[in-house]
C-alpha cells in the first residue's frame, strides 16, 4: 500500500474510486433518504386527522417545509456534481 499525500482538490476529485462514491451519495443514497423522508412526512399529514389546534398546524406546516427542504436536498448536489463532471472531463477550465 502505497503512502501518498494529497496536495490539491484536482487530485481527489480526479481520484477514479472519489467519483464512484460521489455517484452512490449522488444517485443512490441522496434519493432514498428524500424518498423516505416526504413518504414520512406525507403519512404524518395525511394520517392525524382533526388538526386543529396551533401546535398541530405548526407541526403540518414543519412537515411542509421539510418536504420542500427534501426535494431540493435531492436535486442542488446533482447539479453541482454535473457542473463539476462538465468542467472537468467536457474540457472547461
Amino acid at each position: 500500500m502505497m503512502n501518498k499525500t494529497l496536495t490539491s482538490a484536482d487530485e481527489i476529485l480526479n481520484d477514479q474510486n472519489t467519483w464512484l462514491a460521489m455517484k452512490i451519495l449522488m444517485f443512490g443514497i441522496t434519493p432514498a433518504i428524500s424518498i423516505f423522508g416526504v413518504v414520512g412526512n406525507v403519512l404524518s399529514i395525511l394520517v392525524k386527522p382533526g388538526m386543529s389546534k396551533c401546535s398541530n398546524i405548526l407541526l403540518v406546516t414543519l412537515a411542509f417545509c421539510d418536504i420542500i427542504f427534501l426535494i431540493s436536498f435531492n436535486s442542488v448536489p446533482k447539479m453541482i456534481f454535473e457542473a463539476v463532471w462538465n468542467r472537468e472531463y467536457v474540457g472547461y477550465t
